[in-house]
């Protein structure tokens, strides 16, 4: 969706920053909340999470929301 590159079967991609008492079953509230508003399939990604060689692009790429 940032980029424009979207199609009918792309997923929405969300990272997230987590404070010390976010868990997993917080990333998966986050997920399922999500996909119920959207209707489309999301992964949820925490910052802390990202790999090393596509930390760089994907950190240059993201769309920041409140």
């Amino acid at each position: 969706m940032a980029r424009g590159e979207a199609t009918p079967q792309s997923d929405i991609d969300v990272l997230v920053e987590m404070t010390d008492e976010g868990d997993l079953f917080d990333l998966v509230s986050v997920k399922t909340l999500l996909e119920r508003t959207f209707d489309q399939s999301v992964d949820v990604v925490p910052v802390g999470g990202l790999k090393q060689d596509v930390r760089d692009v994907i950190l240059r790429e993201v769309r920041y929301a409140a």
